[in-house]
């Protein structure tokens, strides 16, 4: 893209020439489908802040996406899908912060890892079994983001800490509650040897965001970290093997921000990882070099955000092809910081800070050119904090689901071009996938973790005409399918 090389002063990987084919698809065009009812399983929701963390799997083993919920203040329900995108509470488990999904003890069957402030993180089973505690109640965990990071075939897992004593304008040289890594022995979690040095565990941590930054076939992690300016700044640790991570401070990452969550996707088409980071003030786009390094592609790009009150908050962001062109678009929930707050609490972090009790959400529609905000009809102005991605009617589009103070809306995709969907195991997280047709080559990744939430691990990309599907397992082996037509779900096995 002519973007990213306008965007960098220094050589980039080799990418091909943009296609002069084009499919000529409507824009993205969103409907809010279904309002679940928060007060089913919380029939009082705390006044101000707070949270629910999201999942979405195929729980029940009947080939559609359920969701789980994360609720601090009541046992967390699961909805289950009837197929067609409707949801209806099933069940409930124990009370908590943050969700990821996978197997995490080998058997073939999906595991809830739940994130829980002060408690003992818990394996929560599906079978019936009790659910397995890790970490300690010392730490006031956010988040869980899953992955191999030792490269062993089981899933290991990060926790952020936040620390929401916290307050401003008393924040310089705080300190989080214990960000940590936990290594996956036999399907118990167990803190890692050698545990994150002091510095990276004191971060004030949200989510941290697995991805192959400098391109050698292991998984490095991003870490976002709130109150940057104050505190400390957002970290790329390069895996170096045998729970080792080397603290990449010439990556152009490391920045400090009011970072809340980070999308993976290649808006560029360069074939390599970017990241779009939310924050006060406008997010910020950052393009891979492919040596650990990445460059600010935010004006270049078109990804810019205006700081006003309308859209001050970004939470929750996404990579995904809405309207089946094979760009991706960034989407990204907006919503106010302190509800029903005075406004100081963040004009005490930067003066221009105006914290509007109405921020829309957001859809930026790409293109080879960059990206141009649209409409969508995605422009809930409720407190957002929650977004993740998957096919929840399955008509073979990516939907939505949002969710925040307190509420939880999903939202029905009308692309009139059709998809190609890749379902890959929960378990490949990390894994590439390219589809290579008349328009190039579009390369996406299993990347699900999101602000308190984990997306389903579904790819979907437009085509024209037949294309290449090839997978890479974050083993490094391969798995092809040719002749893909668009339309067509791919369920490739690992």
């Amino acid at each position: 893209m002519l973007w990213l090389l306008l965007a960098c002063s220094k050589d980039l990987p080799n990418q091909e020439s943009d296609s002069a084919s084009t499919l000529n698809c409507a824009p993205p065009s969103l409907t809010m489908a279904q309002a679940l009812d928060v007060n089913e399983f919380a029939p009082t929701q705390p006044s101000g802040g707070g949270s629910l963390g999201l999942a979405l799997a195929d729980l029940d083993g009947d080939g559609d996406l359920d969701l789980a919920v994360a609720s601090m203040e009541t046992d967390s329900p699961i909805y289950e899908n009837d197929g067609h995108g409707n949801f209806s509470l099933v069940s409930q488990f124990a009370r908590g912060t943050g969700l990821a999904v996978g197997d995490m003890d080998g058997d073939g069957q999906l595991e809830l890892v739940l994130a829980r402030a002060f408690e003992p993180n818990l394996v929560v089973y599906l079978d019936g079994r009790a659910p397995t505690e890790f970490g300690g109640s010392d730490s006031e965990d956010f988040s869980v983001s899953l992955a191999d990071a030792d490269g062993d075939g089981d899933l290991d897992a990060y926790t952020a800490a936040y620390n929401t004593q916290l307050q401003p304008p008393n924040l310089q040289g705080g300190k989080g509650t214990g960000n940590a890594l936990f290594e996956n022995k036999d399907g118990a979690l167990l803190p890692a040897d050698p545990a994150l040095p002091s510095d990276l565990a004191d971060d004030v941590g949200f989510m941290g965001q697995w991805l192959d930054a400098d391109a050698d076939g292991d998984l490095d992690l991003y870490t976002i970290n709130d109150y940057g300016p104050f505190t400390g700044r957002n970290r790329l640790l390069l895996n170096q093997g045998e729970w080792l991570f080397q603290d990449a401070t010439d990556c152009n990452c490391d920045l400090a921000m009011y970072a809340m969550g980070a999308a993976v996707g290649d808006p560029s088409g360069n074939g390599l990882p970017e990241l779009y980071l939310s924050n006060l003030g406008g997010p910020i786009l950052l393009s891979a070099t492919g040596d650990g390094r990445f460059v600010d592609t935010t004006a270049a790009s078109g990804a810019s955000v205006a700081n006003t009150p309308e859209r001050l908050a970004g939470w929750g962001a996404a990579f995904v092809d809405l309207n089946g062109d094979s760009f991706d678009e960034a989407a990204m929930v907006f919503g106010t910081l302190v509800p029903g707050g005075s406004g100081s609490e963040v004009t005490e972090l930067e003066p221009e800070f105006q914290d509007g009790a109405a921020q829309r959400d957001l859809i930026l529609q790409g293109s080879p050119d960059g990206f141009a905000q649209v409409s969508a009809g995605f422009d809930d102005t409720r407190a957002g904090r929650n977004l993740l991605v998957g096919d929840l009617d399955g008509d073979g589009d990516p939907d939505l689901v949002t969710a925040g103070l307190w509420y939880i809306q999903t939202w029905e995709n009308q692309a009139d071009c059709a998809h190609i969907v890749v379902d890959l195991p929960p378990n490949a997280i990390g894994a590439k996938v390219e589809i290579t047709s008349e328009l190039g080559t579009s390369t996406r990744w299993v990347s699900p973790a999101s602000v308190w939430s984990s997306s389903s691990s579904q790819i979907f990309s437009g085509s024209l005409g037949m294309a290449l599907v090839t997978v890479t397992w974050p083993d490094g082996t391969q798995w092809q399918q040719n002749d893909v037509a668009p339309g067509t779900r791919l369920e490739p096995t690992w």
